[in-house]
C-alpha cells in the first residue's frame, strides 16, 4: 500500500449550501442510521477520485489540468438520492443534475488524469453531494426512507465557476483541504447560491 497522500478532484460549495444541507443531515440523523455522516465543510461533488499520488505527479496534473478550458455554468441540486438496497441504502446523497456543461467538465477531467497515468472511470457518471454513508441499523426501513424521499427536496441552482484538486486528511475533521484550484474562463463568481 502506497504511502502517498490521497487525492481527488472536485466542484466546492459555497459556505451558504454546505450550511444548508448540514441542516438536512440535523434532521436527517434523527431518522436514518448511517455510521459516518459527512463533515458539513467536505460536501463537495467528485468528479475524480484520484488515490495515492506522489509529488512530482501532482505537480505534472496541475499543470495539465490548469489547461482545462470550461466557461461557468449553473446546476440544480437538491433531492435525496440512495446507492444501494432500496431498504437499507448504503450511501445516502443529493443528487445535482448532469448537465452537458457538467459532463464536458467531467469528460475533460477524465481526458487528462488518464493521460497521466490515473485509471479511467468505466462507471456511469452519476454527480452526487454525499450527506451520509454505512447503513448501521439492524433493520430496514422502507416507510421512512420514503417519506425522506417526498420531503427532502429542493431544487438549488448552484453556480459552478471553477474545480478543485483536494487532499485527504483520514483522521481529521474536516477531512479534506485544497490542494489547487481551476478557475473557469470568465469566471471568478462568488459560488453564491443563486
Amino acid at each position: 500500500m502506497s504511502n502517498f497522500p490521497h487525492y481527488f478532484i472536485a466542484i466546492s460549495l459555497p459556505k451558504r449550501l454546505q450550511q444548508f444541507f448540514a441542516d438536512w443531515q440535523s434532521e436527517l440523523k434523527t431518522i436514518l442510521p448511517y455510521k459516518q455522516w459527512t463533515n458539513f465543510q467536505d460536501l463537495h461533488i467528485t468528479l475524480k477520485y484520484l488515490g495515492p499520488v506522489s509529488d512530482i505527479k501532482l505537480k505534472d496534473l496541475i499543470k495539465r489540468l490548469h489547461a482545462i478550458s470550461f466557461t461557468p455554468f449553473h446546476i440544480q441540486v437538491g433531492s435525496i438520492g440512495m446507492f444501494g438496497a432500496s431498504a437499507k441504502p448504503r450511501v445516502l446523497y443529493v443528487a445535482v443534475e448532469l448537465s452537458e456543461a457538467l459532463a464536458d467538465l467531467k469528460q475533460q477531467v477524465e481526458s487528462v488524469t488518464s493521460h497521466e497515468g490515473f485509471v479511467p472511470e468505466e462507471r456511469p457518471y452519476t454527480p452526487h453531494i454525499t450527506l451520509a454513508k454505512k447503513w448501521n441499523g439492524l433493520n430496514s426501513l422502507p416507510d421512512k426512507i420514503e417519506h425522506i424521499k417526498r420531503n427532502f427536496t429542493e431544487q438549488i441552482r448552484l453556480y459552478v465557476d471553477q474545480f478543485l484538486i483536494y487532499r485527504i486528511f483520514p483522521k481529521e475533521s474536516p477531512t479534506y483541504r485544497m490542494e489547487a484550484i481551476f478557475t473557469a474562463k470568465g469566471g471568478g463568481g462568488t459560488g453564491a447560491i443563486n
